[in-house]
């Protein structure tokens, strides 16, 4: 490859880097070119790209990106596998293949611009659709705040009770209270009423 060409490789990588959402570094030691150009279509029909590299045209791309933590990896026969719709497909494709041939080992990841090692990168695979862990997580907010408003609902129930018993006893108290002042208020007219009486009855028998 001339120095010119290496230099379009170089500049493509960077951008691939740059805009891939996933990019999965694997080792195809041992497998055949007739396996690799099948591995090559079913990547295809996932809009997955898949390219082998050599190690140091990577090193240069990688180069003025967040990527350092990828330079150990880059070493012995490399491949690419890319994604620019999902992150994680790409690595459940490479698990299915992992499953039937015991070949095309993961190295590392980058999964939207944070870098994997092997083990860390196998246990995002193995996480469900990011459309289901969406679905629990709304799940798991819901369940408590649902029960948290039928608390509340009940506490307001019980509390309108509580006042408008309160209501209720006040109205009664107040009721109670008038009965027992009205005998008072008769009992003073008569009183007022007797003694308005006494000094007539006391002048009559001076008249007579």
């Amino acid at each position: 490859m001339i120095r010119e060409d290496k230099e379009k490789v170089v500049v493509e990588l960077n951008k691939l880097f740059s805009e891939a959402k996933g990019v999965y570094l694997t080792d195809f030691t041992g497998i055949n070119v007739e396996t690799i150009n099948k591995l090559r279509r079913h990547f295809r029909k996932e809009n997955i790209d898949y390219r082998i590299v050599k190690n140091t045209l990577t090193r240069l791309a990688i180069k003025g990106l967040p990527l350092d933590e990828l330079q150990p990896y880059l070493t012995g026969c490399t491949g690419l596998v890319m994604s620019f719709e999902d992150a994680l497909l790409p690595g459940k494709v490479i698990e299915d293949f992992q499953k039937k041939t015991d070949l095309l080992p993961i190295k590392a990841a980058v999964i939207d611009g944070t870098v994997y090692n092997r083990a860390e990168t196998e246990q995002i695979i193995k996480l469900p659709p990011r459309e289901v862990l969406i679905a629990k997580m709304l799940g798991s907010l819901m369940s408590p705040l649902s029960g948290i408003v039928i608390v509340l609902n009940g506490i307001l129930r019980n509390l309108v009770g509580v006042i408008d018993a309160v209501r209720v006893q006040k109205e009664k108290a107040g009721s109670d209270v008038k009965i027992k002042e009205q005998p008072e208020h008769e009992a003073g007219s008569l009183l007022e009423s007797k003694e308005e009486k006494a000094p007539d009855e006391a002048i009559n028998p001076e008249i007579a």
